[in-house]
């Protein structure tokens, strides 16, 4: 579940999944959503992509405005679910 970074307590030097529309560009990131996480000052520390240098730098000038936990694999509560498709009944 996405939270408002602005609603409280994200957690210190874990990471996380953070969105800010700061972060949407169409060529190398359009859903806005990067790995981040909080130093332990308080900083938010992301990884963007510098495309002069082919290589992703660290972004410590802007912050997500909404956070999840990022999920473990093979965690099924997290996953929509959705029903298996029924056969069609006999006529």
């Amino acid at each position: 579940m996405w939270s408002k970074v602005s609603d409280g307590f994200v957690p210190s030097n874990i990471p996380v999944l953070g969105f800010s529309p700061e972060w949407i560009d169409f060529d190398f990131n359009p859903s806005g959503v990067r790995e981040c996480f909080i130093d332990g000052d308080g900083t938010w520390i992301s990884a963007k992509w510098h495309d002069e240098q082919d290589t992703y730098i660290n972004d410590e000038t802007t912050s997500p405005v909404w956070w999840t936990n990022i999920p473990t694999p093979g965690d099924d509560s997290t996953a929509e679910k959705v029903e298996e498709p029924q056969p069609a009944p006999n006529k």
